[in-house]
């Protein structure tokens, strides 16, 4: 058995938040409230879907494919997605059974392919309650976009890929998507003379 001879409480000093705070006794002018802003999520890319009780046909298991599955495109078994490679294109394959072409949206925002569902248009409220705001409005996008088999992935788009070859085509409740590589220029060396003055 072992005893605690002494302890040192962390309370007992006092906090330092920053240098600007020891200057300055004064409290804070504003308060930054993180909620209310909409902001990107932490990692640029990710996949989900929702697995919400209902329509087994609908209903299905949420994606598991990397946010960076175009770096290194590695086909995979048993999933609702796969990927396949050759040397003119890298072609995805997403299970999104129940939706049609006008129901999905796919679009390259910066370096970041993004498939999702449209969200569904709700009706507003022009009174403002304690759940109105961006923390509701949120909680309805992810409501409307992940239910009834929904999708909603962000990938990393690389070097080396034609930001205007992705096609798209749904048939079946299967989306395809070929992404085309950017030719390689030919490399080419030049002989620089060195003149001497």
């Amino acid at each position: 058995m072992s005893t605690v001879t002494s302890c040192t409480f962390l309370s007992i000093r006092p906090t330092v938040s920053s240098a600007g705070s020891l200057l300055s006794k004064k409290p804070a002018a504003f308060v930054s409230l993180a909620s209310e802003r909409k902001s990107r999520p932490l990692s640029p890319c990710f996949a989900i879907s929702s697995n919400k009780p209902g329509d087994p046909k609908i209903d299905v298991s949420p994606f598991s494919i990397s946010p960076v599955v175009l770096v290194n495109p590695v086909p995979v078994d048993g999933e609702r997605w796969q990927v396949a490679e050759n040397k003119d294109e890298v072609s995805l394959w997403f299970d999104v059974p129940g939706l049609s072409p006008a129901d999905l949206i796919v679009e390259i925002d910066e370096d970041v392919l993004v498939i999702k569902k449209k969200k569904k248009a709700s009706p507003k409220s022009n009174y403002n309650t304690p759940t109105s705001g961006a923390i509701a409005d949120h909680q309805e996008a992810t409501a409307d976009e992940f239910s009834g088999g929904g999708i909603y992935a962000r990938l990393l788009l690389p070097a080396g890929y034609s930001r205007e070859g992705v096609q798209a085509k749904l048939t079946s409740g299967e989306l395809k998507l070929t992404i085309g590589k950017v030719k390689e220029s030919v490399r080419r060396k030049i002989n620089v003379d060195i003149s001497v003055k």
